[in-house]
């Protein structure tokens, strides 16, 4: 059986690069895209995905409060957050939120390391995201302990 992902990104050509990456690999299937927020919500209240892969800026509500929300709804709901922004502190700050895992867009190959990472049970920051200040929010993330 594979693996399934939902996509939540505003721009059309991410979501599309994404999905293509996802559906390239014989164990997993992309089940659905969104593009903002409230969008994911709607669907993922009707769902449970292996993984949700989250954009840091969206439209109306970004993606930071988008996983705080899903981790109130569903605490056990894996997410692993896609963001531009390399600096450590949005990384920290998607992990307290109860995200797995940061990747950083424009790292092709660091996508599906972090995808499988996270898959298995782990935690993933894209190398280039991290610093020695990410210590207790990975900590955190490892073993669950969440702040909201």
């Amino acid at each position: 059986m594979k693996q399934t992902i939902y996509i939540i990104d505003d721009n059309v050509f991410v979501r599309e690069a994404l999905a293509m990456v996802v559906e390239d690999e014989p164990d997993l299937e992309v089940c659905g895209v969104a593009e903002t927020a409230s969008e994911a919500l709607d669907a993922l209240l009707d769902m449970t995905p292996d993984l949700v892969l989250v954009d840091f800026s969206l439209p109306g509500m970004n993606g930071i409060e988008l996983i705080e929300r899903l981790r109130i709804l569903k605490p056990h709901q894996r997410m692993l957050m896609l963001s531009g922004h390399a600096e450590s502190a949005y990384a920290e700050q998607a992990l307290t939120a109860g995200a797995k895992g940061y990747l950083l867009k424009g790292k092709p190959g660091g996508i599906m390391e972090g995808i499988r990472h996270v898959l298995a049970g782990g935690v993933y920051v894209s190398p280039s995201a991290q610093t020695e200040g990410l210590g207790r929010a990975l900590r955190d993330a490892s073993s669950d302990r969440h702040v909201l």
